[in-house]
């Protein structure tokens, strides 16, 4: 790329956030002043660079460099800013810094990959699966930019994907036969739906998650010949357990318990309860494709 002169610097920025002179000039810089520097006529001071750099949302570094590329400087005073953001957690906010800044590059495209990612789990707890499906997708995409990411990431995301469509086929059926906590309930995640289809019979529940564990270990015992006794103490279990979930973390684990407390409900002759657990579950599912 031809190195660009300041004045053509300062000329090309302008034009590209539709400016006229008139609107980056200012009390201490003239519309003519302006002009003789764009055309290498004059000079400006360092104060007058400072200005303009400024108003042109553009780190004064550029101005001084031999770089006729002004992107790479937009990310050095941007992606620290970026990089506080998403280890906050503020997903959303760091996707949308990432977007302002413009620049696609290994860097860059890890956080994008991460960000949306961490926003398709938000989606996928609270329930929420075409947005978190959404974002699953855009992080594939930005992943495929970056050489930042592993294999491992790839498979986590069909997982969910997959765990998401099954989800969808099972909504018309009442019965389905990290170091840190946060970790723990990511690990959940991914292999809840695998142990509720009858996968790896030998996994120790303990691994999971308090609330998944308590359910599968209900959900482990409801068979055809399961007592009338029996099915009243699964039923009192897993209402203590319903009781303190929140949507917005295990709406898909309330999704199933709901569907079991139905199948309990029937076996108990509590038609009545019956009923409401299919309501309940049948409004959780249509939130869940919004």
């Amino acid at each position: 790329m031809k190195q660009l002169s300041l004045g053509k610097k300062i000329k090309n920025l302008r034009l590209q956030k539709g400016m006229t002179q008139a609107d980056l000039a200012g009390e201490t810089i003239t519309r003519n002043m302006l002009s003789q520097i764009e055309n290498e006529a004059a000079q400006p001071s360092v104060n007058t660079i400072f200005e303009l750099s400024e108003k042109l949302e553009t780190p004064t570094e550029y101005f001084f460099s031999e770089i006729s590329d002004p992107a790479p400087f937009h990310k050095i005073r941007s992606i620290e800013k970026i990089r506080k953001t998403y280890a906050s957690g503020d997903y959303g906010k760091c996707i949308y810094r990432l977007d302002k800044l413009g620049v696609s590059d290994d860097e860059t495209e890890f956080l994008y990959a991460r960000s949306c990612f961490g926003k398709a789990q938000t989606f996928y707890r609270e329930g929420r699966l075409t947005a978190s499906e959404e974002f699953f997708g855009k992080a594939l995409v930005h992943a495929g930019k970056t050489v930042y990411i592993n294999e491992e990431f790839f498979g986590v995301i069909y997982r969910y994907l997959k765990a998401i469509r099954s989800i969808r086929k099972r909504e018309d059926v009442s019965f389905c036969s990290e170091e840190t906590e946060r970790n723990k309930n990511f690990i959940s995640d991914i292999l809840y739906l695998d142990l509720l289809e009858g996968k790896m019979q030998d996994f120790d529940l303990r691994e999971l998650a308090p609330p998944y564990e308590k359910h599968l270990s209900v959900h482990r015992g409801i068979s055809e010949s399961l007592s009338e006794e029996t099915a009243k103490d699964f039923m009192c279990r897993l209402k203590e357990i319903l009781k303190d979930l929140d949507d917005g973390q295990y709406a898909i684990l309330k999704y199933y318990i709901l569907c079991d407390m139905e199948v309990l409900a029937q076996k108990t002759g509590d038609y009545k309860c019956a009923y409401e657990c299919s309501s309940a579950r049948l409004m959780l599912s249509e939130k869940m494709n919004t």
